[in-house]
């Protein structure tokens, strides 16, 4: 049996899914959701691919959508300290707990920015982007970030503590420092006198 065969309404009308406690519907709903331990969820500028078992009926979607999203593990890909993909899932996540009033969002959502090129006009995009709560540090902030040598990783982790320590200032205040630890970042690596041609 498939789990489509598994929700096609009985004679009386109902599928046998639902004729199982909630706890067994749940065993079965981590079963088909969450990969084996370490994997993760891949995000790309695509986007999630949700399993075709959240697509199958309303019913299973609201019980189990929670699950997929609060208990996996989410690696976004970040390239050229482009934020979009981050900003984007979180749209997408934001629309899903509008959907669904029991929804809960990710747990666990990390960067992924090995072999990431300078590019100063997306880095501070990405800092505006947090500014507005866009792109909320909490859950997206890049726990290998960002990628390059020790201390540019360093530089730009502070820059994101310093977007949140003046998040209730004017982001025209917050520019002014930022732009100061550009000169701190192009002392360590040239390639960031460039402004680059931000996202896309």
């Amino acid at each position: 049996m498939t789990p489509s065969d598994s929700l096609e309404a009985g004679p009386d009308g109902q599928s046998p899914l639902f004729k199982l406690s909630g706890e067994l519907r749940n065993r079965i709903y981590r079963l088909l959701l969450l990969p084996e331990p370490g994997g993760v969820i891949d995000i790309t500028a695509q986007g999630v691919e949700e399993p075709s078992i959240l697509l199958s009926c309303h019913e299973v979607r609201n019980e189990a959508i929670s699950i997929f999203y609060a208990e996996n593990d989410f690696v976004i890909h970040v390239t050229d300290y482009d934020s979009s993909p981050l900003m984007e899932f979180g749209q997408h996540v934001r629309k899903r707990e509008k959907q669904h009033s029991h929804f809960y969002g990710p747990m666990t959502a990390v960067c992924q920015t090995a072999n990431i090129t300078p590019n100063w006009a997306n880095l501070l995009l990405w800092c505006q982007r947090n500014h507005r709560n866009e792109v909320t540090e909490t859950d997206w902030f890049p726990s290998d970030a960002p990628a390059g040598s020790s201390q540019s990783r360093l530089i730009v982790g502070g820059m994101f503590q310093i977007v949140h320590e003046m998040s209730g200032l004017p982001w025209e205040n917050v520019e002014r420092l930022l732009k100061g630890q550009r000169r701190i970042l192009f002392g360590i690596d040239k390639r960031w006198e460039a402004e680059g041609s931000g996202p896309g």
